[in-house]
């Protein structure tokens, strides 16, 4: 396959992990630990799929999402993080992101998620039942143990705690609202 990846961490050990997960599908895998050097690459060559972490020294992942996209990359983007909250899957969203990872995830997982990207860059269409079914074209992302943003064709924000997190009529801190099911914030 010649899809060409390139995944930013400052974690060497993510880097690797990621790497070999990968390696296994037969992609082309680049790997930096910092911003900088993955927009030196991006302005030097074509990447299908940038995964980044969030949190890294210097510049963070959300800015580097920003500055892909400001450059015009083509590149499909994955947000990756250990510190999720739904403050930045949105804004991950907003700035392009295909996809928001939290950690530690499997590498079914990862594997999952950019077989998804690759089929869609190549105009596949996903099997029936998937979690991007044609039925469906919203995004969700789901913050485990915590709640799940799903963003609407049209830019409305559905927000909700995930199951067994909060009981009916209790407040959301995170929301400042009763949790009864679904939330609709405005852009």
């Amino acid at each position: 396959m010649d899809k060409r990846i390139l995944v930013v961490d400052d974690d060497e050990i993510v880097l690797d992990s990621v790497r070999k997960t990968l390696r296994k599908d037969d992609y082309h895998i680049d790997t930096v630990q910092c911003a900088d050097e993955a927009l030196k690459l991006l302005e030097s060559s074509p990447y299908d799929l940038v995964i980044t972490d969030l949190i890294m020294s210097g510049t963070d992942g959300l800015e580097l999402l920003d500055r892909i996209r400001g450059m015009g990359s083509k590149s499909q983007t994955i947000m990756v993080t250990g510190y999720p909250t739904i403050e930045t899957a949105l804004r991950a969203k907003r700035l392009g992101a295909f996809e928001y990872i939290t950690k530690p995830f499997t590498r079914q997982e990862l594997r999952s998620v950019v077989a998804r990207i690759v089929r869609r860059g190549s105009g596949e269409q996903q099997p029936s039942g998937s979690a991007a079914s044609p039925r469906s074209s919203k995004s969700v992302y789901y913050i485990p143990d915590h709640s799940w943003v799903g963003m609407e064709p049209d830019g409305m924000v559905r927000v909700a705690a995930a199951p067994g997190t909060a009981e009916p009529g209790q407040r959301d801190p995170e929301l400042g609202a009763g949790v009864t099911g679904p939330k609709e914030l405005a852009n």
